[in-house]
């Protein structure tokens, strides 16, 4: 058996590396605590979030940034609570995930107020 030994140069998340780095520290700056809630498709991240709001907001400026791969029905039912919902459909050429990067992140900021 042949083996080749591939040099890797550069990490194929590097530059998303880089970019959640500025996120965080423009989070920190701004005294803004985030959550990543993720799981399976139906397992109740909406839920989650829907009775945390019921249970009141006071003292609190919460902000939802929604990832999901078409449509907005999550975001609609968030946004029934009056917080500040952004919908980021994830189109399926990423495997079809609900994933956020750090670019989607970041191009969302400028619609949640920190």
């Amino acid at each position: 058996m042949h083996r080749t030994k591939v040099k890797v140069v550069e990490g194929v998340l590097d530059a998303n590396d880089t970019l959640a780095e500025a996120n965080r520290s423009d989070f920190e700056r701004a005294s803004v605590t985030v959550l990543n809630l993720m799981s399976a498709p139906g397992a109740g991240k909406t839920t989650l979030l829907e009775r945390t709001f019921e249970g009141g907001l006071e003292g609190l400026r919460p902000g939802v940034l929604e990832g999901d791969v078409q449509g907005s029905m999550d975001a609609d039912r968030l946004a029934a609570y009056h917080v500040p919902v952004t919908q980021l459909n994830t189109d399926p050429g990423f495997g079809g995930e609900c994933h956020l990067d750090a670019n989607m992140v970041r191009s969302a900021l400028p619609s949640i107020a920190l």
